[in-house]
């Protein structure tokens, strides 16, 4: 049965510090400044700003902290925040998360956690099977699709989509589900990007038995950005920004391509920690059309290329394949391989502009 409250703790905010927050809870005053109003203040933007993603952009201090939704917070001070007058949703009753076309700002409605792949959670077919959560400037895939109260997921829907759970049904059926994600594939591994404090190292590439190379299950998008930010996607043909692009296994050369885009001024690194997870009689290039110059990146545990911070994208091309196969590629491309040592320059030093 639902119960009613007066007062309940939500999260705490830093300061000056992108969270995305959600309340597991049916509040009488669901409107952002109703929420965090006792705590911040009234709307002031020198003091804290909200926003929505709402056909496809943000929108400052608009939607709501409805049931299953959820927005971005930054405030100038930190400040524990707690909701008034309102009723839990009651555990035996099943809750609908409706979602629009491409992404969803979503929360979990009830007061305990439960996961994606949990057998009382039922995902319609446009939705991709992952959740993206932010802390310190980065992304993260949150652990089987984990949702916790209060805190905010980014969900990709390819259409109107809805997310069905159901506790009751958890309880009477103890079978569980596999996320497309963490299914057994002939091999992923991850690009990695840093610029200053920010990273991103959601971006994964490789090969599934049952991938197409057209946009399908084992496919993801990037999510939006906020704030400083630097993000790596792959441009799919089909899907458009891919944080997970992977392929069929038909192919004897692989030809990602990778763009890379950042608000931050200076030197921008990246890397692929986990190359070894890629067969070792593969070779893995990366092409700067910029610079004209090929990365061994099997060879270079980083490379490293200047932004600007204008947020104009970095184009590159990640190239898997034999030698021959390679180097044929590119022959046509009219480029020779070129190997740039920058080990001088350490993963942490930045250069910066005056």
């Amino acid at each position: 049965m639902a119960v009613q409250f007066e007062s309940i703790n939500i999260t705490s905010v830093p300061a000056e510090r992108y969270i995305m927050i959600s309340v597991p809870a049916n509040l009488s005053n669901a409107s952002i400044n109703g929420v965090v109003g006792d705590e911040l203040g009234e709307a002031d933007p020198k003091v804290w700003r909200s926003f929505k993603w709402i056909n496809g952009a943000y929108q400052e201090n608009a939607g709501n902290l409805a049931i299953g939704s959820a927005v971005w917070l930054i405030s100038k001070e930190g400040a524990s925040i707690n909701a008034d007058n309102g009723y839990s949703t009651a555990f035996l009753s099943e809750k609908t998360i409706n979602l629009s076309n491409g992404w969803n700002q979503v929360g979990n409605p009830y007061n305990f956690p439960f996961h994606l792949v949990d057998s009382q959670v039922h995902l319609s077919a446009t939705v991709e099977q992952k959740l993206y959560q932010y802390s310190d400037g980065e992304y993260y895939e949150s652990p089987l699709g984990r949702m916790e109260p209060g805190s905010g997921y980014w969900i990709y829907s390819s259409g109107s989509g809805t997310i069905k759970i159901n506790p009751m049904f958890g309880m009477l059926n103890s079978s569980s589900k596999q996320l497309a994600s963490k299914t057994t594939i002939g091999w992923k591994a991850t690009i990695e990007v840093v610029a200053g404090s920010q990273k991103d190292g959601v971006t994964t590439f490789g090969l599934h038995p049952e991938a197409s190379n057209d946009y399908d299950q084992q496919d993801f998008h990037e999510p939006p950005v906020i704030g400083e930010y630097i993000t790596a996607y792959f441009n799919h043909p089909e899907a458009g920004s891919l944080s997970q692009d992977i392929r069929a296994e038909n192919q004897d050369l692989y030809k990602w391509p990778l763009v890379i885009r950042t608000n931050q001024r200076g030197m921008a690194e990246i890397s692929i920690p986990d190359i070894y997870e890629i067969p070792s009689y593969l070779e893995v290039k990366l092409y700067d059309p910029i610079s004209r110059i090929v990365y061994d990146m099997r060879d270079e545990p980083s490379i490293f290329f200047t932004s600007q911070g204008t947020e104009n994208p970095h184009y590159f091309d990640l190239l898997v394949g034999s030698a021959n196969d390679i180097q044929d590629q590119l022959d046509e491309m009219g480029i020779i391989p070129t190997s740039v040592s920058y080990t001088h320059l350490r993963a942490h030093e930045t250069l910066r502009y005056l």
